[in-house]
């Protein structure tokens, strides 16, 4: 029953218009969300009650994570009690079980990147949904071959093993698993398409230069992390293949990459609003018009995305993204001689970065106050004193070109240390502050 809703959603996928047409699409959604808010939110007490005030989704107050997990209870349609879903799903990740449910419904948690937990409702129809949107928009199949998908991850979860098939035949990789243990698996079999975050996919780029792992995926797919343009480069050299990316988040599949690289949102199914920061930086606000059990309304979601500037070869009519930047809090804040606040987007330090370490393997960099950012590289012996004088002076002409005055920057051989399954972030500040 459950793979034949799969077909359905997938045939729904392949027979419907290919949205080249921004109105007509915008229109669709217009029609889909009075319909949503009719059928589905009068279900849910947190918005029934706003309903019952006269407002409409459009009125809905913008909400966040821990604005979402708070009111778990009114927002979910289907009954569940969050500290019960907590302790299901917070079991089941210890046991490596990976089989919380509860009435029927899969109950999913993530960190995040901030390290906040976040709850996920998934049922039957929309895990089919879910799975019919990977098959149809990110996997490329290969007819009269069963490929073998290589899904390394934090935690396993029903949701993501609902990609087996006829078609595939799905392994899961924890990434807490020791390296060298996680490589030879993958050896001895070998996968056809590779799914993983662009810090794993950079481990096993290294194991491949080194002869460790001789594997030839037809497909890699990276996910959760940002993949900046150095890594791409890198992995997709040694791979020799175009890596597809997908935008993926515990409120949802947000978007994927085009056969021309083009990452395009999927406002086939959700909303976009924008929260601009600038011309072309914005942070979405969405609303999934199909995820029904825990509906997501007005979600303020704190990556910053690129908007791209000219139309994507390939014809779509959903907003193309330039590139996912980071999170508000990967932008770095410094003051100008007068006191004012100025910003610098993790994109242009990452590039000034790069252009001044030639002989650069690894490297991160974290702001740990206004006026303190601790350059970590990752660099043999002989070259990292150089290394690191050139890469101070290209972030002092950079942070001076901004109008930053009085910003130390001082260096530290290796990593910053991180547990092996947290998400790997280039760029960050440790302290906080509203962007």
């Amino acid at each position: 029953m459950f793979k034949l809703r799969i077909i359905k959603h997938w045939l729904t996928l392949f027979f419907r218009s290919k949205f080249n047409d921004r109105e007509k699409l915008l229109q669709r959604q217009k029609r889909k969300l009075k319909v949503f808010e009719k059928e589905i939110l009068n279900t849910a007490p947190y918005y029934q009650k706003m309903l019952s005030e006269g407002k409409d989704i459009d009125s809905f107050p913008i909400i966040t994570k821990a604005e979402f997990m708070a009111h778990f209870n009114g927002i979910n349609t289907v009954g569940l009690d969050r500290d019960a879903c907590m302790k299901s799903a917070v079991d089941a990740e210890k046991n490596k079980t990976f089989d919380s449910e509860i009435n029927g419904y899969t109950i999913g948690l993530s960190t995040g990147t901030s390290g906040n937990r976040g709850l996920f409702i998934a049922s039957e129809d929309e895990r089919a949904q879910w799975a019919a949107s990977v098959f149809y928009k990110v996997v490329k199949p290969r007819l009269f071959k069963k490929q073998n998908v290589a899904f390394c991850l934090r935690a396993n979860s029903d949701l993501y093993e609902s990609v087996q098939s006829s078609f595939f035949s799905f392994k899961f990789y924890d990434i807490a698993a020791p390296i060298a243990e996680l490589i030879s698996s993958m050896q001895q079999r070998k996968p056809d398409i590779l799914c993983a975050q662009p810090s794993l996919l950079l481990l096993l780029t290294a194991a491949k230069i080194e002869g460790k792992l001789d594997i030839v995926p037809t497909q890699i797919i990276s996910y959760a992390e940002v993949l900046d343009d150095a890594d791409r480069k890198k992995i997709e050299s040694v791979f020799n293949l175009k890596i597809t990316e997908i935008y993926q988040c515990t409120e949802g599949f947000l978007g994927h990459t085009c056969a021309y690289g083009t990452m395009h949102l999927n406002e086939d199914n959700i909303r976009f609003e924008r929260q601009m920061i600038d011309n072309q930086r914005f942070q979405p606000i969405i609303t999934d018009f199909v995820r029904k059990s825990q509906p997501v309304i007005r979600y303020l979601l704190n990556d910053v995305l690129v908007l791209r500037e000219s139309p994507c070869p390939c014809g779509s009519a959903m907003t193309a993204i330039e590139r996912i930047e980071g999170r508000t809090d990967d932008v770095l804040v410094g003051e100008d001689e007068v006191g004012e606040l100025v910003y610098i987007f993790p994109d242009l330090v990452r590039r000034r970065i790069v252009w001044a370490g030639e002989h650069l393997d690894n490297y991160a960099a974290e702001q740990t106050s206004l006026k303190e950012l601790i350059l970590y590289v990752d660099i043999a012996d002989e070259y990292y004193s150089e290394t690191c004088k050139s890469i101070k002076e290209a972030l002092s002409n950079l942070f001076n070109e901004k109008g930053i005055k009085d910003m130390q920057i001082t260096c530290q051989k290796g990593l910053p240390p991180r547990e092996q399954t947290a998400k790997m972030r280039r760029i960050f500040r440790s302290f906080e502050m509203a962007i």
